[in-house]
């Protein structure tokens, strides 16, 4: 007899088979553990793919970093910084840095090449299904150091007096010392620069000075032709009657210098220059010689370059006192008007029988600085000239070096030989806000300093479209300034100075004429000045009423502003048809709220700019610091080859 419970049995096992829901439930169970392996892998391989994501984009950066130091660093230094820059990304993962590094040496015509090989664990979340454990991703980056290109730059820095104002904390000329030091050593470590890379400094403001009377350095050795040491060109005697200093025992503008440097020697130290030697600034040449690049012609004496002499204007001796506290007035007698006098730095002494009370008499009376001794000075002010009320700055201090006001310029020197990027720096530490703003004269110095042909001819030959790439030199002018050009004049009354505006680096806009007395056909100060443009030629002097500069035809800014407009077009011409420009310009216009640069100013410096993106508008101290930093950048630009 079968036993009930295995007929039981049998019978639900019959019924299982038969039954639908049971086949379901099997096959789901069954199929339900690839399904979730599967899905444990998606999950993990796209954590794995967006790490991989971030580990490729920090090892690209990685290796950026690593062509911008210095060519020679070694290859294990690389490897440490390597890791230490890749960490600092990718924190607070835990990448390693494959060692070693792939590296090339660079070589002559072979650039530097790095490799970065980097990898991580990534980790998983579903394991147990996938049987797969922190799976490893990688990275490869290889960067090729550009080969060493050689660049001349010349650094062309407003050091006038309104950079002593304030933006964002710090002075504008703080702000401009940090950006271009940052610059220089940007230059000095990117690998992109060849170790022939040369740097000229040029501060400016009325002026440049060329040379330091405090340093054994002379630039202008008594040797350098390009110099009137001689006084034979009719600029050396601009403003001051030949006959009468010649007479006197002063026959050129070096003596004069030397006898009233010994009359009132140096007592200060330091930038500008207090005593009243010869200050180290130059007059602008003729026009247009003043916006080319050519060198004086020795057998024109007229091309030769003038030392910078600021006349003594006719008054009893007297300095201006203070911010704005008012010029000296000096009433010209034989045609009426009152003339205010901004340097008046000697007493109005008869000498050589000469006794005519005229403004340009009296300015011109070359003999009166052979008449000037240690008593006749004592009241001579030392305080620098402020400008008006309101504005931070001065101009400087009353003598024959007023408007010569800014520390020394640097010619071209090798960045990375011996000491010179601490001289650079240097110079960049004793920079002055000091002077008013002449920016066609900055440009043209620091044109000068990259030029072959000019005064100096340190820069190396214009490229060609002949010049091979290995030989090429690049020549880098950047231009900054935080103001508009200005032939101050300084008074809100119709009163003038006697020469139309204050003294710079072109003289007067009315010069005395040579040797001409005012009695004379031509009487001094109605001719034109020759170092300006044509049409700036007219400065409608009136004689017995104002003798004011006419604004509206031939104001002092449009005048200097002229000039640096053809300067900036000639020095971006190509030297021949095909060839590339002689020079790429940036161009740097520090406007702040408080201080603005107008939209002219501003249009005159972006058409300067080599193209629209070397022009830059800095709002405050920030921008500026960012501004040369982006420079710097552009100029050593460097990509991921690989």
């Amino acid at each position: 007899m079968t036993d009930p419970r295995i007929s039981r049995l049998t019978s639900l096992s019959s019924r299982f088979r038969a039954a639908p829901g049971g086949n379901v439930a099997i096959i789901f169970a069954l199929s339900s553990l690839p399904l979730l392996a599967f899905t444990g892998a998606a999950i993990d391989y796209g954590l794995a793919t967006r790490l991989q994501s971030k580990l490729q984009a920090a090892n690209d950066a990685t290796a950026l970093m690593l062509c911008q130091t210095a060519s020679n660093t070694d290859p294990s230094a690389l490897y440490t910084q390597a890791q230490a820059i890749l960490a600092g990304y990718m924190a607070p993962a835990a990448p390693r840095v494959d060692s070693p590094l792939g590296y090339i040496a660079p070589s002559t015509g072979v650039a530097r090449q790095i490799t970065v090989t980097s990898h991580i664990n990534s980790g998983t979340y579903l394991s147990r299904y996938t049987k797969v454990t922190s799976p490893v991703v990688s990275a490869t980056s290889q960067c090729a150091t550009p080969v060493p290109k050689t660049f001349e730059i010349a650094l062309v820095l407003d050091n006038t007096g309104s950079m002593g104002e304030s933006s964002n904390g710090q002075s504008k000329l703080t702000a401009l010392k940090s950006a271009a030091k940052n610059f220089v050593e940007y230059v000095y470590n990117n690998g992109a620069f060849s170790d022939q890379t040369k740097i000229a400094i040029v501060p400016f403001s009325g002026a440049v000075a060329v040379k330091d009377p405090k340093s054994a350095t002379d630039y202008t050795a008594k040797n350098a032709n390009w110099i009137d040491w001689t006084g034979q060109s009719a600029y050396h005697w601009k403003n001051i009657n030949k006959n009468l200093a010649v007479a006197s025992g002063l026959p050129t503008r070096n003596d004069i210098f030397t006898y009233l440097s010994s009359v009132n020697p140096s007592t200060s130290v330091g930038y500008p220059y207090y005593d009243w030697n010869w200050g180290g600034c130059f007059e602008t040449p003729p026009y247009p010689q003043n916006v080319q690049d050519v060198a004086p012609d020795p057998k024109n004496p007229d091309s030769l370059y003038q030392q910078y002499f600021a006349p003594d204007e006719p008054g009893p001796g007297t300095p201006v006192q203070g911010n704005n506290g008012g010029a000296s007035t000096y009433k010209d007698t034989n045609n009426g008007p009152s003339n205010s006098v901004w340097n008046d730095y000697l007493p109005d002494t008869t000498c050589q029988n000469q006794s005519s009370t005229a403004y340009r008499d009296v300015e011109s009376r070359g003999c009166k600085y052979k008449s000037a001794t240690q008593n006749n000075i004592a009241t001579r002010n030392s305080t620098p000239i402020g400008l008006p009320t309101g504005e931070t700055g001065d101009l400087g201090q009353n003598g024959p070096n007023w408007g010569c006001a800014s520390a020394p310029m640097q010619r071209l020197l090798p960045l990375r030989t011996g000491t010179n990027k601490a001289t650079l720096e240097n110079l960049i530490s004793v920079m002055t806000a000091r002077g008013s703003t002449n920016i066609h004269e900055g440009f043209m110095w620091g044109w000068r300093a990259l030029s072959p042909f000019s005064v100096f001819q340190d820069g190396a030959s214009y490229n060609t479209a002949s010049t091979p790439a290995a030989s090429a030199v690049t020549k880098v002018l950047i231009l900054m300034t935080d103001g508009m050009d200005d032939w101050l004049n300084l008074l809100s009354n119709s009163s003038s100075t006697g020469n139309g505006a204050m003294y710079n680096a072109l003289g007067y806009p009315t010069n005395s004429a040579v040797n001409a007395p005012s009695t004379s056909t031509d009487p001094a100060g109605t001719s034109p000045n020759p170092r300006l443009q044509s049409n700036h030629q007219t400065p409608q002097i009136e004689q017995g009423t104002n003798n004011i500069w006419d604004p509206s035809s031939s104001s002092g800014r449009s005048a200097i502003d002229g000039l640096f407009a053809e300067a900036c077009t000639n020095a971006k011409a190509s030297p021949s048809p095909n060839d590339p420009p002689k020079l790429s310009i940036y161009t740097i216009a520090f406007s702040i709220p408080g201080d603005p640069i107008d939209q002219t100013g501003q249009n005159l410096l972006k058409t300067c700019a080599s193209s629209a993106g070397q022009y830059f508008l800095a709002n405050d101290s920030n921008g500026l610091i960012s501004a040369f930093s982006k420079i710097a950048n552009s100029i050593g630009a460097l990509r991921i080859s690989q």
